[in-house]
């Protein structure tokens, strides 16, 4: 499995001791790598670029995993995010998502919404979907 390794009777992820990292935080808690997401994120980008897709897109849920650190490292490598509300919205501009790199999609968006998507940058996020007519007439 990525990240995990067994080295001198001790069980490491990401190269720092599962057993250090159990006594510093509280259980339950997720434990991610980093780099490992950022190089899949990489290897994925260089696949698409292979396949001749001159500006390939890639866009990371943030419902899949909000943290901050984490897609502020994605949005730096050129990630896009993929959103559903103005909270996530909020979340991927305050963590240097470039709003032209924001596909806003979802069902049920608010007034509130579509004028945060609009209002994202100078023109707006990239793409909002319209799920709805009455979200046409906003």
């Amino acid at each position: 499995m990525l990240g995990l390794e067994y080295k001198k009777n001790s069980l490491l992820f990401d190269q720092k001791s599962i057993e250090k990292i159990l006594k510093d935080h509280p259980t339950p808690f997720y434990l991610y790598s980093e780099n490992i997401i950022v190089k899949q994120f990489t290897t994925f980008l260089l696949a698409a670029k292979g396949q001749e897709i001159e500006n390939p897109l890639i866009c990371f849920a943030l419902k899949a995993n909000p943290n901050a650190a984490l897609i502020s490292s994605l949005f730096k490598k050129g990630a896009g995010a993929d959103i559903v509300s103005s909270g996530e919205l909020k979340r991927a501009l305050d963590n240097g998502c470039d709003p032209m790199k924001i596909v806003f999609s979802g069902v049920g968006k608010t007034e509130s919404d579509i004028n945060n998507a609009l209002d994202a940058g100078p023109e707006g996020c990239l793409l909002y979907t319209s799920d709805a007519a009455d979200e046409e007439d906003s």
